[in-house]
C-alpha cells in the first residue's frame, strides 16, 4: 500500500486561514438569506408595497423599511420628502422615480391595525439583523481580498475569466497551493465530482452522477464554468453547443 498510496499533505497556512474566512462567509451569506426571506414574507403578510419599491438586496430596501416601517408611514410621505430620502441613500435609477411614486400613492389593501403593529415589531427587527450581517460580510470581503492578493497564486485565479473576487478566493481554497494534490486534471474532476462515474460489464453500460466528492469546490467549480460563458468566447461557444 504505501507504494500506491502517498502521505496527506495540507495546504500552507495561508490557504487553511483563507479556507476557513471563506467557509465562515458562505454561512454568514446563508443566513443572510434565510433573514431576507423571512423579511420578504413578513411584508406580504401586511406590507406588500415596501417589498415591491426597490431591489432586495440594495441598503435602501432596508433604509425604506426602517424609516416607513407601516403603510401609514408610507401613505404620508409627500414628494418632497421621498426626492430627499432617495438623494440621500444615492439611488441610481432616476429614470424609475415616477414610477416609484406612482406605486406610493396607489390604495394598498387595508390591513388591521393590531396585525400591522405586531408584524412591524418583527420586520424591523429582522432588517437590523440584515444590517449587521452586510457589515459583517464587509469585514469578511476585506479580510479575503487582503489574504488572497498576497498570495502567490492570486494572479492566477484574477485572470480567470468572469471570476469575481469571492469566486477566485472559493477556487483557490478549493485548489489549495500543494501541486502534489491533484496530479492531473482527471484528479480535479473526481474531486470535485465534475466527473461522471461509468459503471461497464460486458454489454450493459451506465453513466451516472458522481455524488461523492467536495461539494464546496464542486459548487465553485459550476458557479465559475456559468460564469465564464458572458466573459469567454470560447465557454458561450461551448455552452451554446451543449444546450
Amino acid at each position: 500500500d504505501m507504494e500506491i498510496l502517498r502521505p496527506l499533505k495540507p495546504s500552507s497556512e495561508h490557504i487553511r486561514k483563507l479556507k476557513i474566512l471563506v467557509t465562515d462567509r458562505k454561512s454568514l451569506v446563508n443566513s443572510h438569506t434565510r433573514t431576507l426571506n423571512k423579511l420578504i414574507t413578513s411584508l406580504k403578510s401586511y406590507y406588500p408595497l415596501a417589498s415591491q419599491l426597490f431591489t432586495h438586496s440594495t441598503d435602501i430596501f432596508l433604509h425604506f423599511i426602517m424609516q416607513y416601517p407601516t403603510p401609514k408611514n408610507a401613505s404620508r410621505i409627500t414628494r418632497n420628502r421621498f426626492d430627499k430620502f432617495l438623494k440621500k441613500h444615492t439611488y441610481t435609477a432616476p429614470h424609475k422615480i415616477e414610477e416609484l411614486w406612482s406605486r406610493l400613492n396607489k390604495p394598498m389593501v387595508p390591513v388591521e391595525d393590531w396585525i400591522v403593529e405586531s408584524k412591524s415589531i418583527y420586520a424591523l427587527s429582522l432588517v437590523k439583523q440584515l444590517v449587521l450581517l452586510k457589515k459583517q460580510l464587509k469585514v469578511y470581503d476585506e479580510q479575503i481580498n487582503a489574504l488572497m492578493k498576497s498570495h502567490a497564486d492570486h494572479r492566477i485565479f484574477k485572470s480567470l475569466p468572469g471570476c469575481g473576487p469571492v469566486l477566485q478566493a472559493q477556487l483557490m481554497v478549493n485548489f489549495g497551493d500543494n501541486r502534489q494534490v491533484f496530479s492531473s486534471y482527471k484528479s480535479v474532476q473526481q474531486q470535485s465530482g465534475t466527473a461522471p462515474i461509468t459503471k461497464q460489464s460486458g454489454k450493459f453500460k451506465i453513466v451516472r452522477f458522481r455524488r461523492s466528492c467536495s461539494h464546496p469546490f464542486r459548487s465553485a467549480l459550476h458557479n465559475f464554468a456559468f460564469s465564464s460563458v458572458s466573459r469567454s468566447l470560447w465557454a458561450k461557444k461551448y455552452y451554446d453547443e451543449k444546450r
